[in-house]
């Protein structure tokens, strides 16, 4: 479990291209002091992936088809690229974001990003099956980054949600270099999903 609050970013080194149905290899520039074992479990994006390998201060993530189909990282995995990164929670470690499982439900649009006197204005369209999980004042998960929902707009084709980024966001995560056009990796929030799917369930009984 992760809490959305972006520890640090890394910078993707090296993308090992796959053969056959070997998985692809992600080398990943943690930087200093940002400790984990083999076998740990780290937010790459909000994407929950796991230690492989470590060579000096990258760690090595192993990256299934799957995963690179259902997340941003087939338009934001290139070598070079900036990646939000967060350690799994421990036992006691105070909730300061909401509960994220790193579980990626699909990718969401970037329609604007606009600065103003209170901070950057984001809004990102999400497809029809998504917007039904969101609500205003609710929280979403953006690319691994925690964050108060402060419109969703429903419209034919899907909704357009807005959030706000205060100027702390915007430097420790890799939202500052987000555009119009992009995508990004959203995690709708989990009760909100229980919900559903026990109001979907109920008549079963």
């Amino acid at each position: 479990m992760f809490t959305g609050l972006v520890e640090r970013t890394g910078t993707l080194v090296e993308v090992v291209q796959p053969s056959g149905v070997a998985p692809y290899r992600f080398w990943i520039d943690v930087g200093p002091e940002f400790e984990a074992a083999d076998g740990d479990s780290i937010a790459v994006n909000g994407c929950c992936l796991t230690v492989a390998g470590r060579r000096n201060h990258q760690f090595a993530f192993d990256v299934t088809s799957e995963t690179m189909s259902c997340t941003s990282f087939g338009r934001h995995g290139a070598q070079g690229s900036t990646v939000n990164l967060e350690r799994a929670l421990k036992v006691g470690d105070r909730l300061g974001g909401h509960l994220v499982s790193g579980h990626v439900d699909g990718k969401g649009r970037v329609l604007l990003v606009e600065k103003n006197n209170l901070g950057w204005v984001f809004r990102i369209h999400l497809e029809k099956p998504m917007g039904r999980f969101v609500i205003s004042k609710g929280s979403i998960c953006i690319d691994g980054v925690s964050l108060t929902v402060n419109s969703v707009t429903d419209q034919p084709d899907g909704s357009t949600v807005e959030v706000m980024l205060i100027p702390a966001t915007i430097q420790i995560t890799n939202l500052s270099e987000r555009k119009a056009g992009d995508h990004v990796n959203i995690e709708l929030d989990m009760m909100a999903k229980f919900s559903a799917r026990q109001m979907e369930t109920s008549v079963w009984s």
